[in-house]
């Protein structure tokens, strides 16, 4: 079983996850909702992409979330120039 089958039965307000493509524009099933979500998850990708992705993933966020919703990153992160994790 994946997370959106179980979360989407489970949970009333669980809608399946949306693939993002953060070099372009978020897609209109996400737009439509602007300022309603009150997650957005991202997982092992900032690491990998260029920053200009970063930028829209906080701009989209920003636009995305309800007043008090969540943007949670996941993932290595490097400090001076070293991954760090638990």
């Amino acid at each position: 079983a994946n997370i959106d089958e179980h979360a989407c039965k489970v949970f009333k307000n669980c809608v399946p996850a949306v693939a993002l493509d953060l070099s372009k524009p978020w897609p209109t099933e996400v737009t439509e909702k602007n300022g309603s979500h009150v997650l957005v998850l991202c997982a092992n990708t900032l690491h990998i992409t260029p920053w200009a992705c970063s930028v829209n993933l906080l701009e989209g966020a920003g636009q995305a979330l309800a007043p008090g919703g969540h943007l949670v990153l996941y993932g290595p992160f490097k400090v001076k120039g070293e991954f760090i994790g638990a």
